[in-house]
Order: structure tokens, then sequence, then C-alpha cells
């Protein structure tokens, strides 16, 4: 389960060595009335009761059969346009996680890209691959820092998902676009497969087992994807690797969905929240992006 902590220093975190106290203040970036903010129970949902806060929309059915517009403004095929209609807003969602080898690009492009937040300076290392292991490339990249999934999805033309409606995420992610993708639009469901929990659908550590999963292959778990179209063709938006979002407070960022190494994780919670100067070692990368 994912609770509120600091990140400890974990293999592979290579990004942290010698890393300072991370202080927001004054940061534009910064929603200070939530730094004490915090979800009381932990991050884990049981999935028993849904959110009541639903966005009236057109059931979210993809208007653009090619998926034409998120392709051409963001130049990813895999990439799912989502049409909310009350607020009028339309965005795009990546399909799959972002992989060890997407992010690795990024790591060992030229001119060292780094646009996230000011306070995100103080947390890069010098540039090298995440994980050079050549039968590592197709995982779902994981133990990735807020800021880097942030300058990756810039360096991409994407963004972290924000709310309907392109505000900043608060601590209240009731209208979130990746809660809304994840719960099948305004069906609501605390499961991206459906209304009923299934432990095996998703890349999720068995009752008591957390030992017996690990990080693997975007799409390698057939059945967990979303319910009906267009969400039909989104994977993993719970287990394999944790996401996050564009919510960071004066020290937390928030972590949804849960990774290989948790149970279940509801679409319709508050998700768990880390400390914003660590890398989880089960984070990793879902990009969205404007129309």
């Amino acid at each position: 389960m994912l609770v509120v902590a600091q990140a400890a220093l974990g293999t592979g975190c290579w990004w942290l060595a010698g890393i300072e106290d991370v202080s927001l203040a004054g940061d534009a970036r910064v929603d200070s009335t939530t730094k004490d903010a915090r979800d009381e129970t932990g991050g884990g949902d049981d999935g028993g009761t849904k959110d009541t806060t639903v966005i009236d929309t057109n059931e979210g059915r993809d208007t653009d059969p090619s998926v034409g517009h998120c392709a051409a403004l963001h130049g990813s095929s895999e990439m799912l346009r989502i049409d909310v209609t009350t607020p009028a807003w339309s965005y795009c969602i990546d399909k799959y996680e972002t992989t060890v080898k997407q992010f690795n690009d990024f790591l060992v492009a030229e001119g060292d890209p780094f646009d996230a937040p000011p306070f995100c300076a103080s947390q890069r290392s010098p540039r090298q691959l995440r994980d050079p292991d050549p039968s590592h490339q197709d995982l779902a990249a994981s133990g990735v820092h807020w800021c880097y999934a942030t300058a990756y999805c810039h360096w991409v033309g994407k963004r972290l998902c924000r709310d309907v409606g392109g505000a900043l995420p608060g601590y209240d992610n009731s209208k979130s676009e990746w809660k809304y993708a994840c719960a099948n639009g305004k069906l609501n469901d605390p499961y991206p497969y459906g209304p009923t929990l299934d432990d095996a659908a998703c890349n999720v550590a068995p009752a008591g087992d957390a030992s017996a999963s690990s990080v693997q292959k975007p799409g390698a778990f057939p059945a967990c994807h979303g319910e009906a179209a267009p969400f039909d063709t989104l994977y993993d938006m719970t287990g394999n690797v944790a996401e996050t979002d564009d919510y960071v407070s004066t020290d937390t960022i928030r972590m949804l969905g849960g990774g290989f190494n948790d149970g279940p994780y509801s679409c319709t919670g508050q998700g768990g929240f880390s400390y914003v100067g660590g890398a989880p070692s089960q984070m990793g990368i879902r990009c969205c992006g404007d129309l």
C-alpha cells in the first residue's frame, strides 16, 4: 500500500545521489494550502464506494475515429482522445505507460532538456541511462522522480494530467483527467475493467505476497484495460507502475493507480501521496496532452 512517506534512496534511483531537502516555498507551482492535507486512510482504496462527483459527459466517446488530432499534435498514434461535454473539454492521454527505452531516449537527448518547475533545478543529476539493460527496454519505466516525469512529458510535447478544463489539480482530484479516463468516463467505475474487483486482471500483488509481482511491459495484461470504447484501448491504469499527475504541494506529490507491489487500487479514490523529493520505486509515467 502506498503511504505518505519520504521515499528512501533505492536501487537504480541514480538521480537522487546527493539530493538536498526540497523547499518549494515561493514556487508558483505550489499550493501552500495543501501542505498538511493528507489522505488519512493512506493511498489504498477498497473500491467499495464510488466517488459521488461525476462529470456530465457524452460517454467520453472518441469523435475522431482515426485519433488524428492526438497523433498530429503529439506525434504519437498511441494516445487516446477523450471528449467531455460539461465542462466542454477534450484532451489526449497515453494508452500505455512510458517504457524504459522511451525514458532513456529523453535522458540522453541532445541539449540536456529539462523543462520542469523552478524548484526541480535542485533535483537534476548528470544525464545517464536510467536502465541500460537491453532486456529491460520494453518494460515500463519505474523509480521515476516527479520532476523527471514532468520534464519527460514536456520533452515529448505533452504534460502530466491535470483537471478537466486544464486547471492545475489540487488535493481534491474529483475532476481529474487521469481519474476520469481510469473510471471509464461517466460510468465512474472503481476499476478500469469495470465495477467488480478482479485480482487477476492487472499486474498487482497477490494478496499477502508482494514478492510475486514485478514490473512488466505495458499492455502485458490483456484484461487490464477500460470497459468500453474509447477507454478499452487504455491499459494498466491500475497496477504495473504507479503514475502521477500535475499536483504538487509544499512537500508531496500524488501517486495514482498503484504498482506491481500493491493490491488493486480504485480509480475513484484520492490515490496515495509521496515525498516530492523522492523517486518511489514503483513510480512510472503516463502523459496527457492538450487538443
